[in-house]
């Protein structure tokens, strides 16, 4: 059980950063493609009710999220994962086994905190491009004119 375990890590570990990278790249593409062909998201940037606007922040946070992801909490939870194996091997206990030690706890509470914050940060770019994708459906690529254009037009 342990080996599987950790097998299951060692993939992870391998294949969530080939996953933010290509996030990363796929949606800044989508968001500099979007940009070109909607140039007023520029000009009304500080508009999100500006329809077009709030479709370049919706791929801001997926891009932003998965930078997060790559750059902070990956790396974190990479070190912690390893500590925790490190321990687990001095200990002579897995993780979840009774009678752990205090710096074994912890070491559990860290890494749950930031499994829990990049499962958040995946769950958000989901949302997201879930919110674009329906945009695109419903307005087409083209869009429609926002109701607040006129409004923010100044």
């Amino acid at each position: 059980m342990k080996q599987a375990r950790q097998h299951f890590g060692n993939l992870q570990h391998k294949t969530f950063p080939i996953y933010f990278v290509l996030s990363i790249i796929l949606s800044s593409s989508l968001l500099v493609l979007w940009t070109i062909s909607h140039p007023h998201v520029i000009t009304h940037i500080a508009h999100p009710t500006v329809a077009d606007v709030a479709q370049a922040y919706a791929l801001t946070i997926v891009l932003l999220g998965q930078g997060f992801n790559y750059f902070t909490i990956g790396p974190l939870t990479s070190k912690i994962m390893f500590m925790r194996r490190k321990l687990e091997k001095e200990e002579g206990k897995t993780y979840n086994e009774p009678g752990i030690s205090v710096e074994m706890k912890a070491l559990n509470r860290q890494f749950g905190m930031l499994h829990g914050v990049s499962s958040l940060v995946n769950l958000a770019a989901v949302i997201a491009l879930s919110f674009h994708g329906l945009w695109i459906g419903n307005a087409g690529v083209r869009g429609r004119v926002s109701p607040f254009a006129d409004v923010t037009s100044s």
